[in-house]
């Protein structure tokens, strides 16, 4: 029979015994070779517990871990706050359009300061301003 075709037990035992038999040839004691036979034994678990400890880390530090996960929330938090705030501006923009569109007097105000428009019967004199100092209109436009 094969040594591959036997069953696992089969193998590691066929294995240690191997190992024992070498290690008392380089002249081990029996105490030596039941600690690295205990050590052969905890490897995988160890691997496996390294390969856990790995990925735990990775998963609380990592950019598309817990770290990731609660930046992103802090992000939405804030887009949604940046969101209704634009929000309320639009509304009180078209609020102030509706006014407008409702009150001529208003309308004639906001188009003479902003376009310079004058009535035909109106003349519109521009005086230069003093050296160093600003005009009300410049410091105050509403």
């Amino acid at each position: 029979m094969a040594f591959t075709t036997l069953p696992r037990r089969e193998r590691m035992a066929f294995w240690r015994a191997s190992s024992l038999a070498s290690s008392t040839e380089n002249g081990l004691d029996p105490l030596m070779r039941q600690v690295l036979e205990e050590a052969r034994d905890r490897a995988p678990a160890l691997v496996l517990l390294i390969v856990a400890a790995f990925l735990g880390i990775t998963v609380l530090t990592g950019d598309h871990g817990l770290a990731g996960i609660l930046s992103l929330r802090d992000e939405l938090s804030e887009a949604k706050q940046a969101n209704f705030r634009l929000v309320q501006k639009i509304a009180r923009i078209k609020e102030e359009i509706d006014a407008i569109r409702k009150d001529d007097e208003r309308l004639e105000q906001i188009a003479r300061r902003q376009a310079l428009l004058v009535r035909p019967d109106e003349t519109i004199y521009i005086l230069p301003r003093p050296a160093g100092r600003r005009s009300h209109a410049a410091t105050n436009p509403g």
